[in-house]
């Protein structure tokens, strides 16, 4: 699926940065340290980021000496205020190394790109090399550098979910977009609904959500405390990965209706609609005042937990005719003049976002959220999955965007025609490697819609994921291929040369 690649300068630094300039070459430092008379908040960023590569790979030689050590490198900290958000600057000598940013996410940034490249010529002393002379100058292309990861269908220890992070922080990737809830499992602890991780979080022959997904006819369980989480958001946040909770209304909510029944309407016909993944009646009814009691006390504690400006709320997927034979959902077409389930859903989701305005949030989504009628497009953020054209429709609707299509960034996808290649193919026949790395989602965009669009995100569904081996097996290389479009210019891309550092990257 991946060529053995072609390099045209001999480090590994993924993703590629903006300006590459090092004119000379040599072997790698024992480690890098931090110059004498370094502030106290650069040898923190440099602690940060050398914790960062021991976690990440704790049986190799580390990049960082917090002491000067004989045969490495010290390390020059600036503070450039004319430079970018989250860029750095790194010029090369032999006898020592200059790191300028303007803030500490670019510092961080510029500790990653020299870990790399220290710990590949280490690794392949044949393959890397590290510059002697030079520059490096660079920046993210995009704000918005991010990958969803779905912890219902199968959940995931805390500390997987940690080491994920990392992950997304070596690649330069800065958002974690948690999918927290859907039919298969409510995950995170809401305390003043207990049911939603004591019923909802359940599955097994004896419990209220049946086995399934490979796990067997045996009961599993499994959600994140309020304590858990806080302690991950904060861990996040230093090596600046910022987590977005998803909580997903008002479909895909059959474990929340098994865990609060009295959230459906008692009148509706038992499996009088179905969602295309086959659940009967699993949308939350926005003609029953008791659901915006719900979702009020829900999302006050969500939005307390996560200081992130967005809360996602799904929207996707709403099943054709859902409410329609509810009681209590014609009455409220009528009294609202609504038609159908999307005009319900809008009526929904706009008064969400008056809640989560109320909260200090502004809310997320897929993109259906805008079907309806869609919700105000001030301070909404819509992820255009379903094609690749929908970025630019949502665009010009005034909503601004991120592209996450199943036919580019859709990580369990299959990446083969091959017979015995696992992964799902609805959205297109494959998504190799090669195709998630050369897409480009501002070719989609006109000139005028251009500022809208406001970056990119690989999606991780794991109903198929049943194991380590087969998450690590379908989500990398093609996550680092997404964290380098969402880095590089496209004038920088090189899918050989990327093809030849790939491999260095860590996996789960």
């Amino acid at each position: 699926l991946v060529p053995e690649g072609k390099l045209q300068h001999p480090v590994s630094i993924l993703p590629w940065p903006k300006m590459f300039s090092a004119t000379d070459f040599a072997a790698p430092p024992v480690a890098l340290f931090a110059a004498e008379n370094s502030e106290g908040d650069d040898i923190a960023a440099m602690s940060e980021v050398a914790e960062l590569a021991a976690r990440l790979f704790p049986a190799e030689a580390q990049p960082f000496s917090l002491c000067g050590v004989t045969g490495g490198l010290p390390v020059h900290f600036e503070v450039d205020s004319k430079m970018e958000a989250e860029g750095y600057r790194l010029n090369f000598s032999r006898n020592k190394i200059v790191l300028a940013s303007a803030d500490r996410a670019g510092s961080l940034y510029g500790l990653i790109t020299l870990a790399q490249m220290v710990m590949a010529s280490h690794r392949e002393p044949e393959k890397f090399r590290f510059p002697a002379s030079g520059t490096i100058d660079d920046a993210p292309r995009y704000q918005w550098r991010g990958c969803h990861l779905d912890v219902s269908r199968q959940v995931y220890s805390l500390g997987s979910v940690a080491r994920f992070i990392d992950i997304l922080a070596w690649n330069k990737l800065n958002v974690l977009h948690w999918h927290l809830t859907d039919d298969e499992g409510w995950r995170l602890e809401i305390k003043a609904f207990p049911e939603l991780t004591e019923i909802g979080a359940r599955r097994g022959p004896d419990e209220m959500l049946a086995a399934q997904l490979g796990t067997g006819a045996v009961a599993t369980k499994g959600h994140y405390t309020q304590q858990e989480v806080r302690g991950l958001v904060a861990d996040a946040k230093r090596i600046n990965v910022d987590i977005m909770p998803e909580i997903d209304i008002p479909g895909h909510c059959m474990a929340l209706l098994r865990a609060l029944p009295e959230l459906s309407d008692g009148q509706e016909a038992p499996e009088s609609y179905f969602s295309v993944q086959g659940y009967s009646n699993n949308a939350i009814n926005p003609g029953l005042p008791q659901t915006f009691e719900f979702l009020e006390k829900m999302f006050s504690e969500v939005a307390e937990l996560f200081p992130f400006p967005y809360i996602h709320v799904g929207g996707d997927e709403v099943a054709p005719g859902a409410w329609l034979a509810s009681p209590k959902a014609k009455k409220l077409m009528k009294q609202m003049g609504l038609d159908g389930t999307e005009e319900l859903q809008s009526y929904l989701l706009r008064r969400v976002k008056t809640m989560l305005t109320g909260m200090g949030k502004k809310l997320s989504g897929w993109d259906e959220v805008s079907h309806g009628g869609g919700v105000e497009p001030k301070d909404t953020l819509l992820m255009a999955w379903q094609n690749t054209q929908l970025g630019p429709e949502l665009a010009d609707r005034g909503y601004d965007v991120v592209m996450a299509p199943g036919q580019a960034y859709y990580l369990d996808m299959v990446q083969s025609e091959d017979w015995q290649e696992p992964g799902l193919n609805w959205a297109a026949r494959a998504v190799p490697p090669k195709l998630t790395y050369e897409y480009e989602a501002a070719g989609e965009f006109p000139q005028e819609l251009a500022h809208k669009l406001k970056g990119i995100q690989g999606c991780i569904w794991s109903e198929n994921l049943v194991s380590r081996q087969l998450f690590n097996h379908m989500v990398f290389p093609r996550l680092s291929a997404i964290a380098e479009s969402a880095w590089t210019p496209k004038s920088g891309k090189d899918w050989l040369r990327f093809a030849a550092i790939c491999k260095q990257m860590p996996r789960l």
